[in-house]
């Protein structure tokens, strides 16, 4: 393996090890029951720092209706802050997480999209 693939891996695992951090910091925050699906919702934010209510419905197979009782908990928390102003079409992101994609990236190096 040359010194490339051993810096993405290296990387690749620091990336992890953010995302790990910022969930467990997460479980101090949130007030719900640990059984409340709004842990569920905390979870896929690791994998989906931008959300919005049919993402979690669709993801969770949570009813539409219920999404947003999930999803308070998480702004109360400051967890989540909305992106839009709007009420219809709103959507959700994760600060920590997508700033610890940003630092990936900038360890990484930004690679033009065409070369």
């Amino acid at each position: 393996m040359d010194e490339s693939h051993l810096l993405a891996v290296v990387n690749a695992r620091h990336l992890v090890d953010d995302l790990q951090t910022i969930r467990r910091g997460w479980e101090s925050k949130i007030t719900a029951r640990r059984n409340s699906a709004v842990h569920r919702v905390a979870d896929l934010l690791i994998k989906h720092p931008v959300i919005n209510a049919q993402l979690v419905s669709d993801q969770l197979h949570i009813a539409i209706g219920n999404v947003y009782r999930y999803l308070d908990p998480l702004v109360e928390a400051r967890i989540i802050v909305e992106l839009t102003d709007q009420g219809r079409n709103r959507a959700w992101r994760s600060p920590e997480v997508l700033s610890a994609l940003d630092a990936f990236t900038e360890r990484a190096g930004r690679r033009a999209l065409f070369a």
